[in-house]
């Protein structure tokens, strides 16, 4: 058991009975994660989403997959025979399952969804329902090789990349537009339907492979507004991980009511947070948010 404990955080206290002895904790520039890059047990966890400026806020109580974090998927799921669009123009034939043709990409809204027998929708392993509140899906999405551009709609058939704030959307389709190349990460927002984009600007047909990071955590919904302001104050420790979201659809809010019951915490500037007359109005609306929480 080792914990790292950066600079930048020179007061921090661990206790020890708070870090699980198979997990190392380290502590970067958006948070807490071990060393996979997942939240330790015992830990608060904040998703963020850019365009409503409100966050999730749960504490992680354990991670059900606790004995294993990787997971080998396989190739990317391309189907032989079937089209892709290609960034010259045209469009390109997948050559054998797993295989993205040279210059070619995932269409809009057909996206790869990752099929699983035995999950909640056998099509798509990371869907979860609505009852599924008490649980929360953080990925890392690693392909291979790492050359591959990646992006992610939420939900599928939504671009979500914006450049000089909305005037240029950035897609998967453009050569434009910093993309991440071989890995990406999110959270699963229940009943919402997200697409994985691929795209390979190369001039080379390249074979695929996917090897996913995940925690199937096990949350609780904090019980008092002060842990909340703390937590969005940066006063608590926690991981912080912000979903691509740009265009806030009627899906997503309708996932976030029906399984959490609220859309997030709002986050205030921190000036505005540290004024004693703004303070108190804050920690009311966390308290209705609180009272209106499903998990």
């Amino acid at each position: 058991m080792v914990a790292w404990i950066s600079t930048d955080l020179p007061n921090l206290f661990i206790p020890v009975h708070l870090i699980h002895s198979s997990q190392r904790v380290v502590f970067i520039m958006n948070g807490i994660t071990d060393v996979n890059g997942l939240v330790p047990d015992n830990n608060y966890m904040v998703v963020y989403i850019p365009e409503t400026k409100r966050a999730l806020v749960h504490r992680v109580i354990d991670r059900v997959n606790t004995l294993g974090t990787t997971l080998d998927y396989g190739q990317l799921p391309l189907r032989a025979g079937d089209t892709m669009s290609t960034y010259d123009g045209g469009s390109a034939t997948i050559p054998e399952n797993g295989v993205i043709p040279a210059r070619a990409y995932t269409k809009n809204g057909a996206g790869i969804r990752f099929p699983l027998q035995g999950a909640w929708d056998a099509n798509d392993m990371w869907y979860t329902p609505d009852n599924y509140r008490d649980r929360m899906t953080h990925v890392i999405m690693d392909t291979f090789p790492s050359v591959l551009r990646l992006d992610l709609q939420i939900p599928t058939g939504a671009d979500q990349g914006k450049f000089q704030w909305k005037n240029v959307t950035t897609s998967i389709d453009s050569l434009f537009g910093a993309l991440p190349r071989g890995r990406i990460e999110t959270a699963f927002i229940p009943e919402v339907v997200y697409a994985f984009m691929v795209g390979n600007d190369t001039n080379l047909n390249l074979r695929t492979g996917v090897r996913f990071t995940y925690g199937e955590y096990e949350i609780e919904a904090p019980k008092n507004p002060y842990t909340v302001l703390e937590v969005l104050s940066g006063m608590r420790p926690a991981s912080w991980l912000t979903l691509p979201i740009t265009y806030y659809s009627n899906q997503i809010q309708s996932g976030l009511l029906e399984a959490y019951g609220y859309e997030g915490f709002k986050v205030y500037p921190r000036d505005t947070k540290d004024r004693e007359e703004t303070r108190a109005k804050i920690l009311a609306e966390y308290a209705d948010d609180i009272r209106r929480m499903r998990i």
